[in-house]
């Protein structure tokens, strides 16, 4: 890195289960005792299924459900918390698959696209004043910006 000319990072890989709100609160405490603080979060989990919507299997939808939605819900709740307790200001950034917004042919994946098109109702969860960005990056939702 110093070679290039770049600053070294304290980078860290962490692993959660974001469907599992409990092991979610525990991996943010971890990243901000590590850390220090917390000034971005990027959602980016995101499972997919390849059956036909007709033949799709609930328990899996259910699944596609807990990671992709509910998931970007209990993160971006555990951030905008920990922002307000802290008189901190932050960003989300989520990461959404463009499968909301157009038709993926032949992909038989009808029920991952409906998930995708119910992505950006999480960014109103977390009941906090925002703002939206003007710009869309590449194929992700707006980020939030904490005012």
């Amino acid at each position: 890195m110093a070679a290039a000319g770049l600053e070294k990072r304290d980078l860290q890989p962490y692993e959660c289960n974001t469907a599992d709100e409990q092991a979610l609160k525990k991996t943010f405490k971890q990243i901000v005792d590590h850390f220090g603080k917390v000034d971005v979060v990027v959602t980016n989990a995101g499972i997919t299924g390849g059956a036909p919507a007709e033949e799709y299997d609930f328990e899996e939808w259910k699944k596609m459900l807990d990671v992709n939605v509910n998931g970007t819900f209990l993160i971006s709740r555990e951030a905008g918390r920990y922002w307000l307790e802290n008189k901190r200001k932050g960003v989300i950034m989520m990461v959404s698959s463009m499968s909301g917004s157009i038709v993926n042919v032949p992909q038989k994946q009808s029920a991952y696209n409906t998930v995708c098109i119910s992505h950006p109702s999480a960014q109103r969860c977390v009941d906090v004043s925002i703002r939206l960005t003007d710009a869309d990056i590449c194929n992700s939702r707006k980020p939030l910006q904490l005012i």
